[in-house]
């Protein structure tokens, strides 16, 4: 085999997530997007076994579906032999990891994308193993159809709040938020948050525009949660952002616990 000829390409997915939208989006712009898979992620199974879970199964299917048998079996758990009754060796023009999804604290269920001659694209699900930083395929992929599109999720139901003076003080932490991410410093971040440390900003011609439309839950145990929408005007274009605020009480104070999308700590 003339591996030069064999792109592959490994991205790694987050639990509950697909991988490899942007690499796939640009080599195949006509396919439909993938499903975003929602699971319960188990204590045993981190990120970075994931990614490694990933690796294995996607070298494990390229030997796999070229024949290699011998090179597969470098990915195999230990004590599984691949089967001899491998699928008609074809050449594969590119592979990638698309998705992954927690079995329970150890297995791991790799989805692979491969496209081989004359375009046609085959879809494979790669069971994994893996244990404390140590990977294995445990048994032969399975093919399966392409992933279909996934449901947008409801949004939260909020039980709003009803004490104003409480509102009133969320509302101006949550708009003071948005006025120095765009345009304020990591300093300015930092007298909003409850850890009082600094976060990076927007690194863009950012300008917040008057206005965040809220949905704010009623305070229980100190705590409020927030759905914002907010206008920015990002390198000229007007764009509306969504984020999620948990705000604890400090003091006399509503200051910022956590956001999503998560605002990195500055350097």
């Amino acid at each position: 085999m003339n591996w030069r000829k064999i792109r592959i390409t490994t991205t790694t997915t987050l639990m509950l997530g697909i991988v490899g939208v942007g690499a796939y989006n640009a080599l195949f712009p006509s396919q439909v997007a993938p499903a975003a898979e929602e699971s319960k992620q188990p204590t045993g199974v981190s990120v970075d076994s994931t990614q490694g879970a990933a690796t294995y199964a996607l070298y494990f299917t390229n030997y796999w579906l070229t024949g290699n048998l011998e090179e597969a079996q470098k990915y195999a758990a230990k004590g599984f032999e691949v089967p001899n009754s491998l699928p008609k060796p074809q050449k594969v023009e590119n592979i990638i990891t698309w998705g992954a999804r927690s079995l329970d604290d150890h297995r791991v269920m790799v989805t692979i994308r491969a496209r081989g001659e004359k375009d046609r694209v085959l879809w494979l699900e790669v069971p994994v193993v893996a244990d404390r930083g140590s990977y294995g395929v445990y048994g032969i992929p399975t093919f399966v159809p392409e992933p279909g599109t996934a449901k947008k999720p409801d949004s939260p139901e909020i039980d709003s709040i009803d004490d104003r003076k409480a509102e009133a003080g969320v509302r101006q932490i949550v708009q003071s938020f948005f006025r120095n991410y765009a345009g304020g410093s990591p300093e300015d971040l930092s007298n909003l948050f409850l850890d009082s440390r600094p976060r990076m900003v927007l690194d863009l011609e950012g300008e917040f525009l008057k206005g965040v439309q809220m949905e704010i839950s009623h305070p229980k145990n100190g705590q409020v949660y927030v759905q914002a929408d907010a206008s920015l005007r990002i390198d000229g274009q007007v764009v509306s952002q969504t984020y999620e605020f948990w705000l604890k009480k400090s003091g006399s104070k509503w200051l910022i616990d956590k956001t999503n999308p998560v605002i990195p700590l500055e350097e």
